[in-house]
């Protein structure tokens, strides 16, 4: 199945969300087929771990991206392993 990405959620770090906002945006990204991006140059998304629950919860999917510019960062999430937990506690969950 096709799927688009979005990514940076939030746009920038001083963004958040209230939990009421993130379920909502949470149910519009699964019923529109889209991919949440675990970036690791932005660390995002945000590391509210009541954003991460919902997000896990609402069966968002996710990517990772490593937004490299140079051969070298490619691959490079160390930034974002709690971010990757999420995505693997989503698997493990039964998610994908």
């Amino acid at each position: 199945m096709w799927r688009d990405i979005i990514g940076h959620i939030p746009p920038k770090p001083s963004f958040s969300f209230e939990p009421n906002e993130m379920e909502l945006l949470s149910k519009v990204i699964t019923q529109n087929n889209k991919t949440v991006e675990l970036n690791a140059k932005y660390q995002r998304p945000p590391r509210q771990e009541k954003g991460q629950k919902i997000l896990r919860k609402k069966n968002v999917h996710f990517h990772l991206g490593s937004n490299a510019y140079f051969l070298q960062e490619i691959g490079r999430f160390e930034k974002i392993l709690d971010l990757i937990a999420l995505a693997e506690g989503a698997l493990a969950e039964g998610h994908d």
